[in-house]
């Protein structure tokens, strides 16, 4: 990747990935802000160009291919999601342009027809990917249907990790585990917290969680890894600009502190050496 670059994502077949080019770092050339390349992995594992796309008017902030792989859905800063379609050559087929910020995360259903997305005026809001229409009644039309991914921060499924004392600003990042039953999350105090999912809750002060700690400021993404039986967690910190390796050592974290304050459930995290088990937290 030749320039500045905040999204990346593979196709389900792991055979292509599309590059978004783009954001406000110091010295970065802004003619790339919105700029899309999209490459296929070749068996020498070598990167071939296979399109070039440039509609977003500011950097790319979020993409994902949809679960059936026939379209690729772009997010930018430019307050709007592009949808592409895969198979007749990344032509655009849909614009989203209802949020009033710019897009931060978003995720399909499993049947590939719908998308939720967020942007950083913390609104969530649902379209159509045939023709980019809003549903203006998501939230309840879609309470069926089943989420490929969960990264959005807001929703009802993630209510449980705000608390009374936080702000929108306060959780960085979110993602469900490949299993459905367990939800991780980074935030501004440095944490890693594992909740379970759906993490619902009437509490002032949010869900049961079991927070990890090891980034030396705020973390500012986690991701399980892909795999269905995956037990491994990455986040990336900020400040320290490290990115951890997590190891789920329990199928059923209990999720709750255990006398003494420690955890009932452990997260080992492996070092940037190599080193297999690290630190229990």
């Amino acid at each position: 990747v030749e320039y500045t670059t905040r999204a990346v994502a593979f196709s389900p077949d792991g055979g292509t990935l599309a590059v978004g080019y783009g954001g406000r770092v110091s010295g970065a050339n802004k003619k790339w802000d919105g700029v899309i390349r999209i490459f296929r992995l070749t068996e020498e594992l070598n990167l071939l160009q296979l399109a070039e796309i440039k509609e977003a008017k500011q950097f790319i902030s979020v993409m994902k291919f949809s679960p059936d792989g026939l379209t690729l859905a772009v997010g930018s800063r430019d307050n709007s999601v592009y949808l592409y379609s895969v198979p007749q050559q990344y032509r655009r087929k849909a614009k989203f342009s209802k949020h009033n910020a710019g897009i931060t995360f978003l995720d399909f259903t499993t049947c590939s027809k719908y998308i939720q997305s967020c942007c950083s005026a913390y609104e969530i809001l649902f379209s159509s990917t045939d023709s980019g229409t809003q549903l203006t009644d998501g939230a309840s039309k879609l309470v069926h249907h089943e989420w490929h991914t969960w990264t959005c921060t807001l929703g009802w499924a993630v209510l449980g990790i705000w608390s009374g004392t936080m702000d929108g600003s306060d959780i960085n990042a979110v993602d469900r585990s490949p299993c459905g039953r367990l939800l991780a999350t980074a935030d501004d105090f440095g944490c890693v917290s594992l909740f379970r999912f759906p993490c619902i809750s009437n509490s002032s002060q949010g869900a049961q969680r079991t927070k990890y700690t090891g980034h030396s400021s705020h973390v500012t993404s986690v991701r399980w890894m892909a795999a269905a039986n995956s037990t491994y967690l990455l986040s990336i910190g900020g400040e320290d600009k490290c990115v951890f390796q997590w190891k789920l050592a329990s199928s059923e974290p209990a999720l709750r502190p255990s006398k003494g304050g420690e955890n009932d459930e452990k997260m080992e995290a492996a070092s940037k050496t190599g080193q297999e088990d690290g630190d229990d937290f």
